[in-house]
């Protein structure tokens, strides 16, 4: 759920320059449960490590920007 949290928070900030100049976007996509790539110590701290994970998300309806629709 963190992780899920996290990759909100990314786009959010992704799209927040876009959303500065008010263009309309739209658009959804459905992402599946993401798959476990790996785990890595970081190495700063004892314990500390980092996790990589995999998403697969189609978009279901595309995105659209002032009426230029996505193709992936």
């Amino acid at each position: 759920m963190r992780l899920h949290r996290v990759g909100i928070a990314g786009l959010v900030l992704l799209l927040a320059p876009v959303a500065g100049a008010q263009t309309k976007i739209s658009g959804l996509h459905k992402c599946a449960k993401p798959e476990l790539m790996g785990t890595a110590e970081v190495g700063d701290k004892a314990g500390h490590t980092m996790t990589l994970l995999k998403h697969s998300c189609p978009w279901t309806t595309p995105m659209e920007m002032e009426g230029a629709k996505s193709t992936d």
